[in-house]
């Protein structure tokens, strides 16, 4: 080192391989926009309706937990309990790089811990989709001085969305927090018990009116077709 140091020359030389060995590696370096990381992070999510949280933490909470803690690959659990629900958070051990297969096994524990939870409880919800990156959130807002009409949003969002899954790169799109339509009816009691109709009837005519139920089938010996009633429902006849 000692004569390197004192050769400006050699120390030169030395300096140039360097720049030009550190340049080739960065011009061969593979770069992406939005490179694919390997998630090691899922959330387990458990409703329990009308629970305190003391329950949701002894009948659910707990018993996902203990179905979890069996497998070595887990390095974290984090839980919350709040009124009606349960959120439970996994970190894989940073070790892995193949995070599917532990995945899988998750997914059996749960539906095994799913019997020994109570009946009231709906199903876990397991969510390990947090391996993209989101380069693009895009919110709609509502303007003038009307009320906001949700139902024009919604469709405005799936619209948007769809237009955007046609983009040439885009992976995935997703829509959140779209309201749902629905069919009021409103029952005149004196009227329908003038014509001996109740409100089940009713339900069940409106229902049976609605053209995405089959209005019959078609089959033979292999095949079966289910036959439907191209339309909508109307107001004043349904």
């Amino acid at each position: 080192m000692e004569k390197l140091l004192k050769n400006t020359r050699l120390l030169v030389l030395f300096t140039m391989l360097i720049l030009v060995a550190g340049l080739s590696a960065l011009s061969t370096l593979p770069r992406a926009e939005d490179p694919p990381l390997i998630n090691r992070w899922a959330t387990i999510t458990t409703a329990y309706p009308g629970a305190s949280p003391e329950r949701v933490e002894a009948l659910v909470t707990e018993e996902l937990e203990t179905a979890l803690r069996s497998l070595d690959e887990i390095a974290l659990i984090e839980s919350q309990s709040r009124p009606g629900i349960s959120v439970i958070t996994v970190e894989l051990n940073d070790s892995l790089s193949d995070t599917e297969s532990v995945w899988s096994k998750i997914r059996d524990k749960l539906g095994e811990a799913e019997s020994s939870l109570p009946q009231e409880a709906l199903p876990p919800k397991f969510d390990n989709d947090h391996s993209n990156a989101f380069t693009y959130i895009s919110a709609l807002q509502w303007q003038g001085d009307s009320e906001p009409d949700l139902l024009v949003l919604g469709r405005y969002a799936k619209e948007l969305a769809k237009r955007w899954r046609n983009l040439p790169g885009t992976e995935f799109v997703e829509t959140h927090g779209e309201p749902e339509e629905e069919v009021l009816v409103t029952l005149d009691v004196a009227a329908s018990g003038l014509l001996g109709k109740s409100a089940l009837s009713l339900s069940n005519a409106i229902n049976g009116a609605d053209a995405k139920n089959a209005a019959g089938e078609l089959h033979n010996d292999k095949n079966r077709f289910q036959v439907e009633v191209a339309g909508e429902l109307d107001p004043l006849t349904a």
